[in-house]
């Protein structure tokens, strides 16, 4: 394990990387309150695990299995991410409630993209809960389990299967053939670790990856403050009713109602559902 390294920044562990886990068991790492723990394949044969524990304003972190991961968190967990900046105008009084009441949401960029990315695609036209059971599946049938922890198939490791073998897992064709595609493009190119705006054109370049994937994918794991996953069945909904008390828009109302945030569209998706989760009566 290398040294741990410590940054001065309030950060909420559970709302930062709680979407981050594929549903209460998930095999691959483990969050609450104050640490968040994943392991995965940085290739086709090393393990790693990072360790993130936040408490009393102090965030440290340490990595098993890769002597340059710790270090890179100062540019994955920047300090200064846009929060302080960011203040609703007085007339939406909601919002500013969400702001002040969870000052620890940060927009941090994973470097377990590829594992990220198949949960999404995944989610793809299907209950959360039957991509949960196809996740874990997966893990179960081609994952790792090593000394530091169990993680998710390596792209190279999917890059070698053929859809089929994936719809023995209950993944339907179409999520099966994107499955391997984006295996064979990180096994080929490494393509997660390119940066945010290149990396949105390669997966949209490819059958089966859409603006709500891609959204979902900068968003959540590479921290993109202004993503906006379009083509969600709830979220419309859900940013109608907190920012305008209607109960229902459709995708050009939720951006007409974000379009005033730009720059922190991301921010406030995620803040609402972050409420919605974990605080359901500051929506109220």
């Amino acid at each position: 394990m290398s040294d741990p390294l410590q940054i001065p920044a309030v950060l909420d562990v559970r709302r930062t990387f709680g979407f981050l886990r594929m549903g209460l068991y998930d095999p691959t790492c483990s969050v609450d309150d104050t640490t968040f723990v994943k392991t995965f394949m940085l290739d086709a044969t090393t393990a790693v695990r990072h360790t993130i524990h936040s408490l009393a304003g102090v965030v440290e972190l340490s990595t098993t299995g890769d002597p340059n991961g710790t270090a890179a968190w100062e540019a994955w967990l920047p300090i200064v991410d846009g929060h302080d900046s960011f203040t609703p105008p007085r007339e939406q009084l909601r919002l500013r409630r969400l702001v002040h009441a969870l000052p620890g949401l940060r927009f941090v960029r994973v470097p377990w993209l590829f594992d990220l990315a198949c949960g999404i695609v995944l989610q793809q036209r299907v209950t959360y809960e039957e991509a949960i059971r196809q996740y874990q599946g997966l893990v179960g049938r081609y994952g790792t389990v090593t000394a530091i922890g169990t993680a998710f198939p390596s792209a190279h490791a999917l890059a070698r299967l053929t859809p089929a073998h994936l719809q023995a897992l209950g993944i339907d064709l179409r999520r099966a053939t994107t499955l391997v595609r984006i295996a064979h493009a990180h096994a080929r190119d490494r393509v997660f670790d390119l940066p945010r705006e290149e990396l949105a054109a390669r997966l949209l370049a490819l059958p089966g990856i859409g603006a709500w994937t891609v959204g979902m994918l900068l968003a959540f794991g590479a921290g993109d403050e202004d993503a906006v996953p379009v083509g969600d069945l709830h979220l419309p909904r859900l940013v109608g009713q907190a920012l305008a008390n209607e109960r229902r828009s459709d995708d050009a109302r939720m951006l007409e109602l974000l379009a005033p945030y730009a720059g922190h569209r991301a921010r406030v998706i995620r803040l609402i559902l972050g409420a919605k989760l974990h605080a359901p009566a500051l929506l109220r």
